[in-house]
Order: C-alpha cells, then structure tokens, then sequence
C-alpha cells in the first residue's frame, strides 16, 4: 500500500452512508487505502467505526479498509476479534486495525482474563 485516506468518524463524517460513498469514491479515484478513526472525543456527531466499516466493505471491493487508532483499553479483545470476523466475512479487501494503548494499560489489555478483575484492582490499573 502506497496511499491511503484517513477519515475521522465525528461531524458531517458520523454518518455510514457517507463513509461508504466516501471509500468507493476513493477506490475508484485509485487510492490504495480507507482508515477511519475510532474515537469518542468531542461535542460532535460520531458514527461507531464498526458500522461504518461495516457499510464500507459492502460498498467497495479492492480498497483496504481499517481502523486507525484503536484504544484497545475501551474494548473487550474477544468482541474486537469477533467484529473483525465479521467484518471479514463481508470484506473481499484487507482489513487493517491499528491498536492504540496507553503506557499503563499495554499490560492490562495483552490479557484476556479483564472480566476476572476485581473492580478495584482494574480501578488501580486505570488510574496508574
């Protein structure tokens, strides 16, 4: 890949209809790539990158498609890896995820066993 777009998900972007006509106007214009953002910052509209990723890869057929940035603390790793199964199944292109961790929780989410902390202990974890 030499190109790609990275599109954010917030404002007039927080909608999977315009994502979609977005990735297909850029696979046809020759772009190698279409990332969006996985954020919950701002005021602004935001549209859930899975959906929008979604509606993406039923609407394109070579492009590849991701996620920039995905603060992984905010998600259950099983859920990520069946989303992105999911997704594949729809995708006939690449699917590209780039994890996102901040220093202190790199640890606390290279395990699998979070839903067996104890409420305090993932606490401190956080807070750290």
């Amino acid at each position: 890949m030499k190109f790609g777009l990275d599109v954010p998900t917030t404002g007039a972007y927080a909608d999977a209809r315009v994502q979609a006509q977005l990735a297909l106007e850029a696979e046809a214009a020759g772009w190698d790539g279409f990332f969006i953002w996985d954020t919950l910052l701002g005021a602004e509209a935001i549209i859930d990158p899975w959906i929008a990723l979604t509606a993406i890869a039923l609407h394109t057929s070579h492009i590849k498609i991701g996620l920039l940035a995905l603060p992984l603390p905010r998600h259950e790793p099983r859920a990520v890896a069946g989303q992105l199964a999911n997704l594949d199944q729809l995708s006939t292109s690449f699917i590209a995820v780039v994890p996102l961790a901040t220093k202190n929780l790199v640890h606390l989410r290279t395990r699998f066993f979070v839903a067996l902390l104890k409420p305090e202990k993932l606490l401190e974890l956080l807070t750290c």
